[in-house]
């Protein structure tokens, strides 16, 4: 019989000084964000929306983070990959993916152990939120 399976995946106190970090990061270029950072599995880990966060985020940034995670990809990377590709893009967000910027995976010692999802500016905003949550890991 094969031996089972390990996950490395991220600690709830290491996701929540991602989710801090990019909340500080949110706080200074003045964007209220919604905020999630997910387990290797995509399973929400930690979360918080700032006041004046609209409505979509929350439904949105989640996707973004469970996208990042799962392509092991920034998600305006992973966009820009496939933008030329119509049927790639439609498999991809029928799937419930986003391509949208604002995942971004978390990597720790070189393994991705989760991702963060930033919605609530504009995507280049959304961007640097999650990627000032993800360079807090260290």
């Amino acid at each position: 019989m094969a031996d089972p399976i390990t996950f490395i995946s991220i600690s709830l106190d290491q996701a929540l000084i991602v989710v801090e970090a990019a909340r500080a990061h949110a706080e200074r270029i003045g964007v209220p964000s919604f905020i999630i950072v997910v387990d290797v599995h995509g399973t929400e880990k930690a979360s918080l929306r700032m006041d004046d966060n609209g409505e979509a985020s929350p439904r949105l940034a989640p996707q973004k983070a469970r996208t990042a995670v799962s392509f092991k990809t920034p998600t305006d990377e992973l966009g820009t990959e496939v933008a030329n590709d119509p049927a790639v893009v439609a498999s991809i967000t029928s799937a419930g993916f986003s391509l949208l910027g604002g995942g971004v995976p978390l990597v720790l010692n070189g393994a991705v152990v989760g991702a963060i999802g930033s919605g609530g500016g504009d995507p280049n905003q959304d961007v640097e939120v999650a990627q000032a949550g993800a360079d807090a890991l260290q």
